[in-house]
């Protein structure tokens, strides 16, 4: 196994009910343990994202609770090969928001 860092960002714009900012898609003969999610967020507010794998949601986090604790959430979700994580937004502040998740995944090839 190999220890990797995946990153999905994207910018969620004011007012924005939730809506897909970024994909992460596990490539053929490779399969991801995601062990842990980070996020940032360029503010604090009334913004939240959700982390989905396929259609199965993993995680929703508020922009305002992350910021309170500042601690990566665990997690424990194998994404096999043709397999995806996404990334929603939804964002009910007056400007946009930019928010980084970095996915620290355990990587192994077939």
């Amino acid at each position: 196994m190999v220890l990797k860092v995946y990153k999905l960002s994207g910018t969620i714009t004011a007012g924005s009910s939730w809506s897909e900012i970024d994909k992460l898609v596990t490539p053929t003969g490779v399969t991801r343990r995601v062990k842990e999610i980070r996020v940032y967020f360029s503010s604090v507010g009334n913004v939240k994202i959700r982390l989905y794998h396929m259609t199965e949601y993993i995680a929703e986090i508020d922009s305002r609770v992350n910021d309170y604790l500042k601690l990566p959430y665990p997690a424990d979700v194998e994404v096999r090969a043709g397999e995806w994580l996404t990334l929603e937004g939804s964002n009910s502040e007056s400007s946009d928001v930019t928010v980084i998740v970095e996915l620290i995944v355990d990587e192994t090839t077939a």
